[in-house]
């Protein structure tokens, strides 16, 4: 499946700049920026081993609310992803829904392309640049992947898109301060 991690430059950017439009409404329909300052708020008045937690919380949050309370968006997300319709991306198995966000999340190029985005957009998108950084780093943590278990409950042949791996968490968090 063609995806925004493996399709070429070409057809990379004009699609990059669709799915960053309907990632800004999926934001502003989750009052994410809301979550975002009660999250800075709060780790403001944390020390510094509470700031772990906070973050794990603020990411956990962030999820409920896109898949939860907007599964429209998100589809609609997905099928900007995938060079998809929202009508085709809904019929996407749960499996290749997680499998297609993953493959985007862990992309160092694609999160690097977006996080820059957002860093050279203004202040009015700090939030947002915020929570790319953080959902990357959820992402990129390889001990929590969602799709970890999908060799073992999958009957497809199809390889799982393995997650780009060319730093750690640690860099990429130096490298997008």
């Amino acid at each position: 499946m063609k995806t925004l991690a493996n399709c070429s430059l070409s057809e990379f950017m004009p699609q990059a700049y669709k799915v960053r439009e309907v990632f800004h409404a999926l934001y502003a329909a989750i009052g994410a920026e809301k979550r975002y300052a009660d999250f800075l708020q709060a780790a403001q008045e944390s020390d510094t081993a509470a700031r772990g937690t906070l973050a794990r919380k603020y990411i956990e949050d962030m999820f409920w609310a896109i898949m939860a309370a907007e599964p429209e968006k998100t589809v609609a997300l997905l099928a900007a992803l995938t060079f998809s319709t929202p009508e085709e991306a809904e019929r996407f198995s749960p499996v290749e829904a997680l499998t297609v966000l993953m493959d985007c999340l862990t992309s160092e190029s694609v999160m690097a392309f977006f996080i820059n985005a957002e860093r050279l957009g203004g202040s009015d998108t700090e939030g947002i640049l915020h929570m790319l950084t953080l959902l990357w780093l959820a992402a990129s943590d390889g001990t929590t992947s969602p799709t970890a278990s999908q060799s073992s409950t999958s009957d497809s042949a199809e390889p799982t898109p393995s997650p780009d791996t060319s730093a750690n968490a640690s860099e990429r968090s130096a490298a997008v301060q």
